[in-house]
């Protein structure tokens, strides 16, 4: 009889399992493997300081004795034999997250958790989203209607399609986080989720209260993990926002997922492995900072109702496009934009190098017409580009190419087409872009 009694009595919330600090090494704490009902990877535990401070963390591998934990938050006062509370388990890939709805206009963490100052936000516990697993490849949709973005070099000659995956590369100050905020103030999205991964605060902070419009702001969720952030709340604020995403494509909305930066993920998941040990087998980077990103932007894409259509921002360390992060995301994306630096600094915004940049699934979303413009008109920009230290410097000889010649011609015509005030909100439908870009057409010889 006794036995039913305690079993009753260890299923209570209100009684707490505990285990102790054992060691704290290279950002990881290890601690003792309880007698019973070992946490899992993903799990949460509490550590407490000697206030009674509780500190969150999260499993990320075990030895043979010892459980590894990575802090949620910075550690106070934690030292050997501090107690550690197991609470109850919620795998991070596999929990089950409440109905995010709640969450539109707000900014929070990659805990859930409101960062924003406006109060806290009120569930119902009863409504649970999906979990956050993948679609079956023969279960999702085709792509086949152009997803508008509202900025027309996109839209005219890089099309994008209702649950593509593009990337956006540069290095430093070239205007991504700005492109990035332009497509979620302009894109035909029902839903805005934008994850800002190790920004800065204060970016954060402009993102949010500056670079949004309150039409914008009513339909976007921001999560949001500061540069200061430990790297698991980093990659937590990653799975946390797809959740979100995943939540409403089920309910057949079309999302716009955003996200600034996969390159600072990989870093804190390049620091977290290399804290746990794995070999750092290319440039650096362990093999599990890579595989990461192939497994979030698999997340996204189209589904059997609704689609997630991804836009990840990829700082490019040095200018370097072959360094691994920019190589590894241009094979599992379906389409690249390139900012150039070089056309920044010549005062076109937004700086995209039309030259290096692809839409893979432009032909099959749009008209023969349309495409045929839009390689003719490519092919313009490329030629003038190839060409353009000899133009400078005076010692291009005309009639030597068809084709640079009409570049010159028309670079005033082709460069105010390309030209669009972001920060004005100055936003230009599908249909008006493309109407530019067959009258453009018109001027070809």
């Amino acid at each position: 009889m006794l036995k039913s009694y305690v079993q009753e009595l260890e299923a209570l919330s209100t009684l707490k399992k505990f285990c102790y600090v054992k060691s704290f090494s290279g950002g990881l704490i290890y601690v003792d493997i309880p007698a019973e009902g070992s946490p899992a990877v993903g799990d949460h535990l509490c550590l407490y300081d000697p206030a009674g401070k509780a500190i969150a963390a999260e499993v990320v591998g075990f030895t043979a004795d010892n459980l590894v934990l990575a802090p949620l938050s910075p550690l106070g006062s934690v030292s050997n034999r501090t107690p550690v509370q197991i609470k109850t388990h919620t795998s991070m890939l596999e929990r089950s997250m409440l109905d995010p709805e709640p969450l539109l206009s707000r900014v929070v963490d990659g805990l859930g958790e409101a960062i924003d100052g406006l109060g806290n936000i009120h569930f119902d516990a009863r409504k649970r989203s999906i979990l956050l697993d993948d679609s079956q490849p023969l279960q999702r949709q085709a792509i086949t209607e152009p997803f508008q973005t509202g900025i027309r070099a996109i839209d005219s000659l890089l099309t994008v399609g209702k649950g593509q995956r593009m990337g956006i590369f540069s290095g430093s100050g070239v205007g991504k986080s700005t492109l990035l905020a332009a497509l979620a103030e302009n894109s035909q999205s029902d839903i805005n989720i934008i994850a800002l991964i190790g920004e800065r605060s204060r970016e954060i902070k402009e993102f949010a209260e500056i670079k949004l419009s309150a039409e914008s702001r009513a339909k976007t969720i921001i999560v949001a993990s500061a540069a200061s952030d430990q790297p698991i709340k980093k990659i937590r604020a990653a799975y946390t926002a797809l959740g979100y995403a995943k939540y409403f494509c089920s309910q057949g909305k079309d999302v716009l997922f955003l996200a600034d930066s996969f390159t600072r993920l990989a870093h804190a998941k390049r620091e977290l492995g290399i804290a746990l040990g794995e070999p750092p087998v290319a440039r650096g980077y362990p093999p599990s900072a890579l595989v990461l990103l192939s497994e979030l932007v698999e997340k996204t894409g189209p589904a059997r109702s609704g689609s997630i259509t991804a836009f990840c921002n990829i700082l490019v360390e040095g200018d370097d496009f072959d360094e691994p992060v920019s190589d590894s995301m241009r094979g599992i994306l379906d389409g690249h934009i390139m900012l150039s630096r070089k056309i920044a600094e010549s005062g076109q915004y937004p700086a995209i190098d039309m030259s290096a940049s692809i839409s893979r699934l432009m032909p099959d979303i749009v008209s023969t017409e349309h495409l045929e413009a839009a390689l003719k008109l490519k092919n313009l920009i490329h030629s003038y580009r190839e060409n353009e230290e000899l133009i400078t410097i005076g010692a291009y000889t005309k009639g030597l190419n068809h084709v640079s010649d009409e570049a010159i011609r028309l670079k005033p015509l082709w460069q105010a087409f390309l030209q669009q005030n972001l920060l004005s909100g100055q936003k230009i439908s599908f249909k008006d872009s493309l109407q530019s870009l067959f009258s453009l057409n018109d001027n070809i010889k």
